[in-house]
């Protein structure tokens, strides 16, 4: 499809980075207190993730602030079909892992019994 054409303030796409950048730098400053040296007898606190939350929130804030227009730009953001499914299914596949289901379909799949379970031996025998 031609998709849709949106305008969003700029502050909003700011915030939906630092929220994505803000995970990505926990997991990383987790993953270095476990295995590095540097960081021996340090434990990874809730303190940390949230020094780590507020200099993401930051950044979005100067970005904002010093780009051409300040708070009151606006970003045309072009979405298709297919941005917007797959935003739904990083939604539903989000909430099951917050309520702990995710592992059941992470089973099913691995088991051979999910959606696509004998299409490739299906597609094969129309084929020949």
């Amino acid at each position: 499809g031609k998709g849709w054409f949106v305008q969003v303030p700029a502050i909003v796409i700011a915030a939906v980075w630092a929220l994505a950048i803000w995970g990505i730098l926990a997991a990383v400053t987790k993953y270095s207190f476990a295995n590095f040296e540097t960081f021996a007898g340090q434990t990874y606190s809730a303190v940390h993730t949230i020094a780590l939350l507020i200099v993401s929130l930051l950044g979005a804030v100067l970005w904002v602030s010093t780009g051409q227009g300040g708070w009151q730009q606006k970003r045309e953001l072009h979405l298709h079909t297919t941005q917007l499914i797959s935003g739904v299914i990083f939604l539903i596949l989000g909430v099951l892992m917050l309520n702990g289901r995710m592992s059941e379909i992470t089973a099913r799949f691995a088991n051979g019994e999910g959606l696509f379970y004998g299409l490739e031996e299906r597609l094969y025998e129309l084929i020949q």
